[in-house]
């Protein structure tokens, strides 16, 4: 009789032992879930600032570096003043790789702020970023480089 509720307490030990397991890794979960994401101003979307693989401008980095180039229009105001430098862009590439959400996180002024705007906002759709296999929405901080060629 000992032993069966010996071996009672032992199972039930371990039983809550597992539960208290499980809750501390749904909790943990939560907690990366809620750090590394971010619900957008309507909250309907999750929006993920770390993700396996990130989204990428067709064609790839060369690419976007050849846009970059080609379409970019020094500001008149930048040049005149010799303002050299980056501009940080912060936006979202969404599950269908259209950008959304743009705002300058670092400027310079002088009319660069403004045209790194102008220059994502006519980019081509992006493809998604990834996390844990699936495709989501992710929010990146592209740089745009000002340099004045000589």
């Amino acid at each position: 009789m000992k032993f069966i509720l010996l071996i009672v307490a032992v199972v039930f030990s371990l039983n809550r032992v597992q539960a208290q397991t499980n809750k501390k890794d749904t909790l943990t979960n939560n907690q990366t879930n809620t750090f590394n994401a971010a619900k957008d101003s309507t909250d309907k979307e999750i929006i993920y600032e770390v993700f396996e693989h990130a989204p990428e401008f067709p064609e790839g980095a060369s690419a976007l570096n050849y846009y970059v180039e080609k379409n970019l229009i020094y500001p008149p105001m930048a040049k005149a003043n010799n303002v050299q430098g980056k501009v940080l862009v912060n936006l979202v590439v969404d599950k269908k790789g259209v950008i959304k959400y743009i705002k300058i996180e670092k400027g310079l002024g002088s009319g660069c702020d403004e045209e790194a705007l102008r220059l994502v906002k006519k980019m081509p759709r992006w493809r998604p970023g990834r996390r844990q296999g699936e495709i989501v929405n992710t929010r990146i901080i592209l740089p745009i480089v000002f340099k004045i060629k000589e």
